[in-house]
């Protein structure tokens, strides 16, 4: 499920907010695969996921990803705008290219995956 707010982006002595309303999230919580066997449903196996999340910075501030691109770990607080429930991603990486946009607000668009959000 997808959650949908804001994000702030801390490692290296930096803090990023990203642009209010762009970030979307999934918390990488345990989901469960059925099993089955010769006779239908056996069991299930539990699965561990990855957290994710989307979000757009701007690039007026002077934000440069290059620093970030080298698979340092960032801890990123996410606040779902819907119920103001926060979540931290204690680890995550940056595993896309971040892609810029050209204009009168430009912005990078970031992609990360790592731990499982944790509640606060």
């Amino acid at each position: 499920m997808n959650h949908f707010g804001d994000a702030v982006i801390t490692g290296d002595g930096q803090e990023v907010p990203s642009i209010p309303g762009s970030a979307t999230a999934t918390l990488g919580l345990f989901t469960a695969k059925a099993r089955k066997g010769p006779r239908g449903y056996v069991g299930r196996s539990i699965h561990s996921n990855l957290g994710t999340l989307k979000c757009e910075v701007s690039a007026a501030d002077g934000f440069d990803p290059e620093g970030w691109s080298k698979g340092d770990e960032k801890t990123i607080r996410f606040t779902d705008t819907e119920n103001s429930q926060e979540w931290v991603y204690p680890k995550m990486v940056l595993i896309e290219d971040p892609e810029i946009s050209d204009g009168e607000e430009s912005k990078w668009s970031l992609s990360f995956e790592g731990s499982s959000a944790e509640k606060v």
